[in-house]
């Protein structure tokens, strides 16, 4: 319904976050274009704002992509999640990253999750067991990825649901608790 209701009919992927230089959308923009060029259906989403966003404007129709990436800019958190959730996979090409509330949010949601094993990510995902691991801006491994979960959904939806299940290690009165284990540690008290 919700796939419909955004005129979604491809293999989606999506990406969220700032338009900087570090997220890696240029890579990934192109990746969604040499994958479209060998057949595959596939559409790119990118939400989100920054100050490379001009550049990937240009990029786009310089590529001929406009049919097949879009550039959503900002968007409500509902419309976000809708999105999301539609998807077929989510991809976060990042050089660095803290603890990323949009992948617990992606996890939440069971949709595939393609990112790079940098800060907090690996705390969150386990690569091959609840997402897929790739090497910051290496687009012959992003691709693989993406073709890999469109070729075998079922192995996406695997991952997804096992990532939605380590979920419950992050509630407040767990993360509580190993915090102040960890202080006791740390000070001998």
């Amino acid at each position: 319904m919700l796939r419909e209701k955004f005129g979604y009919h491809d293999f989606i992927v999506t990406t969220a976050g700032r338009l900087v230089p570090w997220k890696g959308m240029r890579v990934l923009i192109d990746v969604v274009a040499s994958i479209r060029a060998k057949g595959v259906p596939v559409t790119l989403e990118i939400i989100g704002d920054g100050v490379c966003k001009d550049e990937l404007i240009v990029h786009v129709r310089k590529l001929g992509a406009e049919a097949y990436v879009h550039l959503r800019g900002m968007v409500s958190r509902e419309e976000l999640a809708r999105r999301i959730t539609a998807s077929d996979a989510f991809v976060l090409n990042t050089a660095y990253e803290g603890l990323s509330h949009q992948l617990l949010e992606v996890m939440s949601l069971g949709v595939p999750i393609v990112t790079t094993p940098v800060g907090g990510n690996i705390e969150l995902i386990k690569g091959g067991e609840t997402g897929i691991f790739i090497p910051y801006d290496n687009e012959e491994k992003i691709q693989g990825a993406l073709q890999g979960l469109y070729e075998e959904p079922r192995s996406g939806k695997v991952l997804a649901e096992r990532a939605r299940t380590t979920l419950g290690m992050f509630r407040e009165d767990i993360v509580i608790e190993e915090f102040v284990t960890l202080l006791h540690t740390l000070w001998k008290f």
